[in-house]
Order: structure tokens, then C-alpha cells, then sequence
């Protein structure tokens, strides 16, 4: 088992990263990653709206894509927060996959979606983005924002990838086992980044609140 830090030292900083997955989107259900840029539904931004309760942010971060960035300026307006967009919180890219329906991918390349589930990172979508090294631009983008809010809390609006990512290196699961975490539309999970001068900590404080 880990050694969790003392988080009592006086030089320990202890940084929270609350992540809220976008909502529904227009375009039905389809592989919708880093290439495919659909606006929210509706439903989709109400929803989000409704996991919001607190408003005391010291910034949020959002991926830049319409289904996150339209949110995310809505309610950086509302509550006086700062707003940044940050390239690396995009969804991973499913490659020539990217837009289309789930369903259709699915009856055309049934084995080519199988062999990526069983193996993210050396058997990805055809022209997509390998799970080690999605995870590693996620989590560089993670480990950079934290190192610029120290001791802060963040808000990031994000993709249900990013979010498996950021969940998966908190708990130490392997690629192959990320898609085990659901995280549906509107998911609201929180994460602490514990620092105690002398190595980094994750830790996971909610899942899908």
C-alpha cells in the first residue's frame, strides 16, 4: 500500500481539481473525440448547470471544444471566475472513427473495435490517438495547471476521457481498464494533488457526485 503524506507539514500544499464532464450533445451517439466539435443540446447544458452548486473556484480550466468551452464561459460570466482553455484537456482522437455513429463502427469494424478495447495503446482506432499517449498529454496538462494554481481549487470542463484518465492515475488502473469507470454526461467528480516537498500524491475524494 502507498504511504500517504503527512498532510499536517507546514510546507505541505494540497491542490483540488473538481472535473465535470460535458453534457448531451447534438449529432446522436457517435465517436466523439478530439476532431469532432458538436455544440450541447439543450438538455446537455441543463444538466451541467445542474451539478454546479458552488461557485468557489479559483479558476476554471476547459477544454476548448464547443461541448465544454460554451459551458464553461457561461459560467466563468456568471460567477466572476477566471477562464482558461487549455489544448491537452481535449478528448482523445478516435482517428478516421472521429464523428461517426458508435452503431456503424461497430457493424463494419467489430473486430477492430474489440482488438482496441482489449489493447488501447497498440491497437487503437485506425489514424487515432494511442491510450499512453493520450494519458500523457492529459496528465503533463494536469501536472502544469497544478504547478500554476498551487494550493488553489480548480474547476475542469472536460471529456469523459480525460476525466478516466485524471481517475485512472489517482488509483494506479491500467489502460486496458479505464473504460471500467463510468462517467456519464454531466459526471462531477473531485481529486486532491498532495505535495509534500518532496514527492506528488493523487488522490480521489468523489466519483460522479
Amino acid at each position: 500500500m502507498m504511504k500517504m503524506p503527512n498532510t499536517n507539514k507546514l510546507d505541505c500544499t494540497i491542490t483540488t481539481i473538481e472535473m465535470l464532464r460535458h453534457g448531451e450533445c447534438v449529432g446522436g451517439t457517435r465517436y466523439r473525440g478530439k476532431l469532432t466539435d458538436d455544440a450541447l443540446t439543450d438538455e446537455g447544458m441543463h444538466r451541467m448547470l445542474g451539478k454546479v452548486e458552488t461557485l468557489d473556484w479559483d479558476c476554471i480550466v476547459s477544454s476548448p471544444l464547443k461541448r465544454c468551452a460554451a459551458f464553461a464561459r457561461h459560467l466563468s460570466d456568471s460567477c466572476g471566475t477566471p477562464l482558461l482553455f487549455h489544448k491537452d484537456l481535449k478528448e482523445i482522437s478516435f482517428g478516421r472513427w472521429d464523428g461517426k455513429l458508435i452503431d456503424d463502427v461497430w457493424n463494419l469494424e467489430q473486430s477492430s473495435v474489440e482488438a482496441w478495447f482489449d489493447d488501447p495503446v497498440n491497437s487503437p482506432p485506425p489514424d487515432g490517438e494511442p491510450a499512453d499517449t493520450f494519458a500523457k498529454r492529459v496528465i503533463n496538462a494536469c501536472e502544469s495547471l497544478v504547478a500554476e494554481h498551487v494550493g488553489k481549487k480548480l474547476l475542469f470542463v472536460c471529456h469523459g476521457g480525460v476525466m478516466r484518465v485524471l481517475l485512472g492515475n489517482c488509483l494506479n488502473v491500467n489502460y486496458q481498464s479505464l473504460s471500467n469507470f463510468d462517467v456519464p454526461y454531466g459526471c462531477f467528480s473531485r481529486i486532491q494533488i498532495i505535495d509534500d516537498g518532496e514527492k506528488k500524491y493523487y488522490r480521489l475524494l468523489n466519483h460522479n457526485i
